[in-house]
This record gives structure tokens, sequence and C-alpha cells, in this order.
């Protein structure tokens, strides 16, 4: 047995090999609940082939909403020693990963590092921390460690107290990353711009919280060495039954374009921009559009351009699934609704805003597509793509864009059949349906395309993560920038599936239909939603 002081808490608890009473419970052997690729790191470290992540169970700091409170809050997984540990990095290294990626390591910083001097890996270790940490023990991990990955969580001591029960979180976490940028000097990337020593500081932004969010991003800038790198994350979703005000539902892309506009007003660094993001910019620069397409697919030549109903299909329909903008001008027909179409659709600054934030020149093509569509004079505007459905109610409000009235594609036929003006053939079939995450999340929006399955006689078999809590299945510029990332991604949408009854799969967005028709998988069918109405009326 030993006392611990390990961590900012300075418990002075006794640790013995398998249990602790301090803080966090642990004992001083490392449990590991999980070590696999990972593939959702940051684009400069999880690269192409993915992070070497070893999740440690337990956890200094606790926070109430923790993604991962199975292994943080609890003693999931295997208890290691030293030889043991290291050999366990070894076959991690095996798996042709980027990098070594420590995930919640500094409670059992002595053996990992012990773990460490008995084989030193052939790729950079990363120390993926919750920035909760003192200087002593950064100073030790980095004789170790190549990467600092902190995050930089909460401002006030209120917010701290209340959400981590660490009221001392800001100036520790500071004094904690200060060290780590000092260790480690600036960064340094390799040719394909994956980071091979440095800091990376992170920031997941809270919902009702973006008012903290511009002081840790100030601070950052004033404290910090200049050209320091800064992960914005927007992923919140309410986790662990937590009650508290705004972390019941997840961010909204109001507040995350506020927090973004402030640090790039700021100058910060938002990591690294990798080649295939530049090779997707010159494509959008040369071509207006992400595909590099020079012709729209859409057969559009007859379709007049001013109506009082505007309908935007968006890139990713013209250039890549026509089928899906076809189907639904076809049911837009059949109901007897008077529409236009561009044939010129500008960009709506969507594919660019994924690829640089909410920077000037994705807000110029926003006006560009906002002049266009008030030119026609229409007095709806009906969207098919939901990444640019969610800009536009959203950005488009928030930079004094004037747009008519937006419906999304799916709420406006949902209305044209209860409206009685469509009558489809009901046929059972048994399908599950995918939220697209912009449908989803952004516009909370998940009634209409399943009463749009109902009406067609579908009995939906939903997917365990639904609705607002959906996973995503991968977007366009996913697909144009990483292909592979993308599949895997989708592939893993697919693997939900197969935990239904359901062999058909649907969804209602044409960028859900890029991926997923990619990536059926043997016995299965994907159907999208205008494309399967279309044949029932």
């Amino acid at each position: 047995m030993a006392l611990c002081n390990l961590c900012p808490r300075r418990c002075n608890a006794m640790r013995g090999s398998d249990r602790g009473e301090g803080y966090c419970h642990m004992g001083t052997l490392p449990v590991v609940a999980r070590a696999a690729a990972h593939l959702w790191e940051e684009p400069c470290i999880s690269g192409t082939r993915g992070s070497g992540t070893v999740f440690f169970s337990g956890c200094a700091l606790g926070c109430v909403f923790c993604q991962n409170e199975s292994i943080s809050h609890h003693s999931l997984g295997r208890a290691m020693n030293a030889r043991e540990l290291s050999e366990l990095f070894a076959r991690v290294e095996e798996l042709g990963v980027h990098n070594l990626n420590l995930v919640t390591p500094s409670h059992f910083a002595p053996v990992i590092f012990e773990a460490l001097r008995l084989r030193r890996p052939g790729i950079p270790v990363v120390w993926n921390s919750s920035g909760y940490e003192t200087v002593e023990l950064v100073e030790a991990a980095a004789r170790f460690v190549d990467v600092f990955l902190p995050d930089l969580k909460y401002f006030s001591a209120e917010t701290a107290q209340q959400l981590a029960g660490a009221p001392d979180y800001f100036p520790v976490a500071m004094a904690a990353i200060r060290a780590m940028c000092q260790a480690k000097g600036a960064p340094v990337y390799d040719a394909d711009g994956l980071m091979q020593s440095g800091t990376l500081v992170r920031h997941l932004i809270l919902p009702l919280r973006t008012s903290e969010s511009l002081r840790i991003l100030d601070a950052i800038a004033e404290e910090l060495p200049s050209g320091t790198p800064v992960s914005l994350m927007r992923q919140y979703t309410p986790m662990n039954g937590v009650n508290l005000p705004g972390l019941d539902r997840r961010l909204t892309a109001r507040e995350y374009a506020r927090v973004r506009d402030y640090m790039l007003a700021l100058g910060l660094v938002n990591g690294v921009a990798p080649d295939y993001v530049k090779e997707a910019m010159n494509r959008i620069a040369e071509s207006g559009n992400l595909y590099g397409a020079k012709e729209c697919r859409v057969h559009l030549a007859d379709m007049p351009e001013k109506a009082e109903t505007l309908v935007w299909l968006g890139e990713t329909a013209r250039y890549s699934t026509p089928e899906t903008a076809e189907a639904l001008l076809h049911i837009l027909e059949k109901a007897g609704v008077a529409f236009a179409v561009l044939h010129d659709e500008p960009a709506s600054g969507c594919a660019m805003g994924d690829l640089m934030g909410w920077v000037e020149e994705v807000r110029t093509q926003a006006r560009k597509a906002g002049e266009a569509i008030r030119a026609t004079g229409a007095k709806r505007l009906v969207v098919l793509d939901s990444y640019d459905a969610a800009m536009m109610r959203h950005e488009y409000q928030d930079w004094g864009i004037e747009l008519p009235e937006i419906w999304t594609a799916t709420a406006f036929v949902d209305d044209l059949i209860k409206s009685g003006r469509l009558s489809p053939r009901r046929e059972e079939m048994s399908v599950s349906y995918h939220d697209g995450s912009r449908l989803a999340r952004d516009l909370d929006e998940h009634q209409p395309a399943r009463d749009i399955l109902t009406a067609m006689g579908c009995e939906i078999h939903e997917m365990w993560q639904n609705r607002r809590l959906a996973k995503c299945c991968g977007s366009a510029v996913m697909g144009q920038c990483l292909p592979e990332l993308r599949d895997k991604v989708a592939s893993g949408r697919w693997n939900d599936v197969k935990r239904t009854p359901a062999r058909v799969l649907v969804a209602a967005c044409p960028q859900s239909t890029e991926a997923l028709q990619a990536t059926v998988p043997e016995g299965y069918t994907y159907r999208d939603l205008f494309v399967l109405l279309s044949e029932r009326i």
C-alpha cells in the first residue's frame, strides 16, 4: 500500500495494487478497458490508419456527463503490470496505427512509465488527458511522451465544481498545459500532416455555456505559445441521466458557430489542413462544387426557374445521387405542386464550411446563394439536402441573409400526404430508418420521414441509436476526402441495422444515400425515401 498524491486532488490516500481509497478508487496497477485502432481523433492524430488507443479505467476528474462513463467511473477492464502493459503496447503498434494513444493515463503514470522504459514504441506516444494534472507529473511524462493531447474543459470555478467537483480546474489545467507546451515546444508534423510531437489542446463546447468557451479561447490566445493548435469539439451528447440546464440536449449549430467564429477571429490554429482538405478546396475553387463536376446530372432542361415554390437540390443530389433529386421532383409533379429549380444552382457554402469553418469565403458563397434564391421571387424554399437546410435555417439567419420560408423536403412531402394531395400505394415492407445527423440533431426533425414510411405501409424497426442520438453514417465531405473512413463509418451504421429484424434501410438525405448505398452488406438493401415513395404514387 502507498499514499497517492499523483493528481491535483492530492488525496494522500492509500492505494493497493487492485484498489484504492482515493477519488479515482483505482489501485496502482493500470486497468485497461479497451485497446484498438480509433478513427475518431483529430485528423493529425487519427490520419488514415487510426490512432492506437489504450483506454484506462478510472479518472481523477470524473465529469458527470462523461461519454465513457462505464470506463471512467468504474473498474471495467483487466489489470496489468508493467511488462504486460508493454506487451500490449507492442500489439497495438502492430495494428499499423499512426501512434500509441494513452487515454486517461495519469492515475496510472508510474506503471505506464515503467512499461515505456521496458520498450520504447517506434511510433509517437500520445498522452490523452483531461488536463487536470500537476506540473510535476507533466514534466515526468514529457520524458516518455511525444504528443500531449489535453482537454481544457471549464473556465469558472462554479461550473467545474458542478460538473466535476473540481473548482480549481481552470488554473490547475492551464498550468499543466503551459508545462506541456514548454516541454514539447512548437508542434512538428510529418509529410502527411500527422503530429509527431507537440501539444494539441481540445475544448468541448457545452450547451448553454458558450460564454465559458469564449473565455477559455481568450486564455489560450493570451497564455499559450502562438501557433498552439486547438481542436474545437461539438459532439456533446447527453449521457448518464444528467439533468442540468442545457446538458439534456446536444449543442445547437448556432452555439457552435458562435464559438467557432470567435476562435477564428482570435486567429487560433485549428489543427493542420491535410493534403486531402487542400485538394477538396481546390476542386471547389475550380468547379464550384465538392465533386469537381462540370455538369449537373439531374435532368432540368424543361424545369422553370421561377415559381412560388423553389426546390433547392444541393450539390450531392446534383452531381452524385441524381436519382434522389429526380424522385423528389417527380413526387412534386404528381402532387400538382408548381415549382421551380435553379439550373445553375450556386454553392450554398456548406461543403466549404465543413472544410474551413465559417470563414468569410463561406459567407460570400452563402450570400450569393441567397441572392440567387431571392431573384426567383419564391415564397417558400424546399430543401432536399439536410446539410443545406440546417445551414440555411441557422447560419444564413445569423448572417442576415434573407430567404423565403424554409421547408425540409421530408416535412414538405409529409404535409402533401397529410393534406390529401398525395396518396401513396400501401405495400407491406419491414424497414429501419436512419436519421440524418443534420436533420435529426440540428433541425430536431424526426417524425415526417417516419410518417411517410407509415403512409406507404412500412413497418419501422428502430435502431438502438435513433432520432437525436443517431450516429453519423458519413458525409459528402468525408466521402470525397477520406472515402475509406466514410465507408467504415457507414458500415458501422449497417451493423446497427443488423441488430434489427429489418433487411431494408431507408434514409432521406442525399449525403446519407451516397454513403449508405456504397456500403450495403450482403443480404440487405438500401432505399432512398423519395425514390421509394416515387415508385408508389
